[in-house]
C-alpha cells in the first residue's frame, strides 16, 4: 500500500499526535482484554484440575478401603490414571448394588508382563498426571507488515497483537500460549502407547438375568462332573489293608454320593455335593470371585446361608470325618472358568467352535463381549472335530 505524502502533510502536529495515541490506547487496551481473558481462563483452569485431583485422592481412598492391593493402585495411576478414574466410579456403583468385593477388584486390575512398578507414591502419581498447564506449541509470529510511517497511522493486525500476547506470560511462569492450550486438554493427562496396566470390568458390572441363568447352568454342570470324578476316585481307594468297618465306611460313602446322581433339583443336587462330598465349595468360590450376581440373592439356587458362609465367606464347612486313605492325600483339583472376550464385531459361536477344536479336552467356554454380555457354551461330542451347543 503506498503511503499517501499528501495526507501526512495535511495533517497538523496536533492530530497527528492524537491519531499516534489513539493507536497507542487501542493496541494496549486489545492486550489488555486479552491478557484478562487468558489469566481468567487460567484461574479456571487450576481450579477444574484441583477439582480432578480431588476425585483422584477419594478413588484411592475408596479402593483402599475396599481391599484393592497397593500395588495396583500404583500401577493403575501411573500407567493408565484415565482408567483408574472410570474404573472407580464402576466400583462405587458396585458397591451400592451389593456386588462389590476385595476379590473382584483385584481380580479386575491386570497388570502386565515386564511392568517395571512406579517408585512414586499415589499423590506424587496424581500431581503427575494432572498438570495444571501443558505446554502448547510455539505460536507463528504474525509479521507485522506495515511500513514504517504506517505504524504511525495505522493500527496493526489483530493477529500481530494476539501474537505478542500469546508468547509473553499471562499468569507468572506461564505463556499465553499454553493457557489455551490447557483449555482444550483433557484433565487427566494419560500414558501414550502400551499401557502396563489395564482393567477388565468382568463381575463389577451387572448381568442380566439371562446371563445369571446361563452361568447357574455352568456352575451346576460343573458339579456334576465333580461328583463323577469324586466317585471314581472312591472306588479307586486301594481297600486291600482296610479293616471291616472301613470297607464298609468307603462302600458307604460312594452309595450315598450315588444317591446324590438322583436328585432331581439342580440347585438342591449343587449343595448336597458341597455338604455331602470332598468336592466342596472349590468351584462355587472360583465363580463368585467372578461374579458374586450368580448366587447374590439367588435364594431358588444356593441357600443364602451357605452363600454368605462358605461361598462369599471364610468359614470351614464341618463334614463328618472319611476313612484315611492314600487317594485322599492327592491334591485336589483347581477349578478355573474358561473365558475370552470378543468384540463387538466377532461372531461368537465361531469363536466358541475355534476354542474347543483347541482345547479338545475342555467342556465349558463362557464368551464375553467388550460391554459385558456374557454367552456359555458347552462341547457336545468329541475329539478336535466336535460341535459346541449354547448353555440356555
Amino acid at each position: 500500500m503506498r503511503l499517501n505524502l499528501g495526507r501526512v502533510l495535511s495533517h497538523t502536529a496536533g492530530s497527528l499526535a492524537d491519531e499516534m495515541k489513539e493507536n497507542r490506547e487501542y493496541v494496549r487496551d486489545a492486550k489488555d482484554r486479552m491478557q484478562a481473558d487468558l489469566y481468567q481462563k487460567g484461574l479456571e483452569r487450576r481450579q477444574a484440575v484441583k477439582a480432578a485431583r480431588l476425585d483422584m485422592e477419594s478413588a484411592v481412598d475408596f479402593l483402599t478401603d475396599e481391599g484393592l492391593e497397593q500395588e495396583k493402585i500404583v500401577a493403575l495411576l501411573s500407567e493408565n490414571p484415565k482408567e483408574f478414574l472410570q474404573f472407580y466410579k464402576t466400583a462405587q456403583q458396585a458397591k451400592l448394588e451389593g456386588r462389590l468385593s476385595s476379590d473382584i477388584l483385584n481380580s479386575a486390575v491386570k497388570v502386565a508382563q515386564g511392568y517395571q512398578a512406579s517408585d512414586m507414591t499415589p499423590s506424587e502419581l496424581i500431581k503427575k498426571a494432572t498438570p495444571d498447564f501443558i505446554q502448547g506449541t510455539d505460536l507463528e509470529v504474525e509479521e507485522d507488515k506495515r511500513s514504517g510511517l504506517a505504524k504511525l497511522f495505522r493500527r496493526p493486525d489483530l493477529g500481530v497483537i494476539m501474537s505478542e500476547v500469546y508468547a509473553n506470560d499471562a499468569m507468572a511462569g506461564v505463556k499465553g500460549g499454553d493457557i489455551i492450550a490447557s483449555m482444550q486438554a483433557d484433565l487427566v493427562q494419560g500414558k501414550k502407547g502400551p499401557k502396563g496396566a489395564s482393567v477388565e470390568y468382568r463381575g463389577l458390572t451387572p448381568m442380566d438375568p439371562t446371563d445369571i441363568y446361563q452361568f447357574q447352568g455352568i456352575v451346576t454342570k460343573r458339579y456334576d462332573d465333580a461328583l463323577e470324578k469324586e466317585i471314581i476316585r472312591l472306588n479307586a481307594i486301594d481297600r486291600s489293608d482296610m479293616s471291616a468297618a472301613e470297607n464298609t465306611a468307603l462302600q458307604k460313602r460312594i452309595d450315598d454320593a450315588k444317591k446324590l446322581q438322583d436328585i432331581e433339583d439342580d440347585g438342591l443336587r449343587m449343595e448336597a455335593i458341597m455338604t455331602q462330598t470332598d468336592v466342596g465349595f472349590d468351584i462355587a468360590k472360583e465363580f463368585n470371585r467372578m461374579s458374586p450376581q450368580i448366587f447374590a440373592d439367588q435364594p431358588a439356587f444356593i441357600s443364602p446361608d451357605l452363600y454368605m458362609n462358605y461361598i462369599a465367606g471364610d468359614e470351614q464347612y464341618e463334614r463328618p470325618e472319611q476313612p484315611d486313605s492314600s487317594a485322599d492325600d492327592e491334591s485336589e483339583d483347581t477349578f478355573e472358568v474358561n473365558t475370552i472376550t470378543i468384540t463387538a464385531d466377532d461372531d461368537a459361536d465361531a469363536k466358541a467352535q475355534a476354542w474347543f477344536n483347541s482345547n479338545p479336552d475342555e467342556t465349558e467356554l463362557v464368551i464375553e463381549y467388550e460391554d459385558g454380555t456374557r454367552i456359555a457354551f458347552e462341547k457336545v461330542g468329541s475329539g478336535r472335530r466336535t460341535r459346541v451347543r449354547r448353555v440356555e
